[in-house]
């Protein structure tokens, strides 16, 4: 049955869920800027997601450039088993950026991989972002 003013959600794989997890920076080698017990989170949330039938995956450090290559791999994918995309990011940012292994990058890199034009097969399916941010960075380097 079909209820109006709802997503369809009776696949058996309710959706894809990606993680990107960043305990570690390469511009900062001090321990202040690691992410410690982001491992826990990490594990927490994969594991709600199962629990709800979606197919997880999660990356852990990843650089900027990988982080890119694995949204437009998702974008491209095809998405008839799904009902529903989440993409999850645990790091440090603020308001406008989100910090990989090796530099930050704008938070509207995200949605731009599933906007109209970009993932055709998630068209009309719903599409959450999880941010998680610990707190701001102001590191020279990056700026």
């Amino acid at each position: 049955m079909k209820l109006k003013g709802f997503y369809n959600m009776t696949k058996k794989k309710k959706g894809l869920g990606i993680i990107f997890d960043h305990e570690r920076f390469d511009f900062d080698r001090s321990s202040e800027v690691e992410r410690k017990g982001t491992a826990h989170d990490r594990k927490a949330l994969k594991a709600t997601l199962e629990s709800f039938g979606f197919e997880v995956k999660a990356h852990v450090d990843l650089k900027k450039s990988d982080i890119t290559k694995r949204l437009k791999e998702v974008a491209k994918k095809e998405h008839a088993d799904y009902d529903c995309v989440v993409v999850a990011v645990l790091t440090h940012g603020d308001e406008s950026n989100l910090y990989a292994r090796d530099s930050k990058y704008p938070s509207e890199m995200l949605l731009g991989c599933f906007a109209e034009g970009h993932c055709e097969a998630m068209a009309g399916k719903p599409k959450i972002f999880i941010i998680q941010v610990n707190k701001p960075l102001i590191i020279s380097l990056l700026n």
